[in-house]
């Protein structure tokens, strides 16, 4: 099971989504699970594995959701430790209203994807950032009207290039493939394609706003 959440959620990050992982890390007595277990969640409320089910699963669904709320662009957590058992008290841990009788301690941490910037515009500006995003490791994709500015010689490590008109290009993408890039950066050479970009991208964004989570930046040249 911990193979299938760390690859549920290698996936999930590769497609821009965040994810909140609880980790089961000690524990004593009757426990559900034991340490390893996992419960992943992702920013669009898919989940992945389990760390027992009951009202531990339930409240540690309720914290991730929370985490995701309040870490929105930050990465952090927290440790707390539960008590399965009724009558608990608080002194040495969260009391949970259970019969299990045991005690477990979890983790609780969100994980950022890495950033994978869409250079709207393959030109000199769009050239720089490339570089920079590969010093530093990250992803890019690069579109262009003009073909010459999608050539993978010239960007031999995008993971995409995409040449057509700005319509097409739109077109062509539904809301949440947009949304799976972190930046989304109007660098085109002509005014006029970054306008159209832009407002087909605010459209998008406008009918599908819980998938999405592209900043957009305009160079506005």
């Amino acid at each position: 099971m911990t193979h299938t959440v760390l690859d549920w959620t290698t996936a999930q990050l590769a497609n821009g989504r965040r994810v909140a992982v609880a980790t089961v890390l000690s524990s004593g007595g009757s426990v559900p699970r034991k340490p390893g277990a996992r419960l992943a969640l992702s920013d669009l409320g898919e989940q992945c594995g389990t760390v027992g089910g009951g009202g531990l699963e339930l409240t540690t669904s309720e914290k991730l959701s929370t985490l995701l709320e309040e870490k929105n662009g930050e990465q952090g957590g927290f440790v707390e430790t539960f008590q399965l058992q009724k009558e608990a008290k608080g002194h040495a841990g969260t009391p949970l209203n259970s019969l299990c009788g045991g005690r477990v301690t979890l983790s609780f941490e969100v994980i950022q994807p890495m950033p994978h910037i869409l250079l709207c515009g393959g030109g000199h500006c769009g050239k720089a950032i490339a570089d920079a995003c590969e010093l530093l490791d990250w992803k890019y994709s690069v579109f262009d009207v003009r073909n010459k500015y999608t050539d993978q010689k010239i960007y031999p490590n995008a993971v995409g290039l995409h040449n057509s008109s700005a319509s097409n290009f739109l077109t062509g993408k539904d809301s949440s493939e947009l949304a799976k890039y972190s930046d989304i950066l109007l660098l085109g050479h002509e005014w006029s394609v970054d306008e159209e970009l832009l407002k087909g991208m605010l459209l998008a964004q406008q009918n599908n706003p819980d998938a999405w989570r592209s900043r957009i930046g305009v160079i506005g040249s």
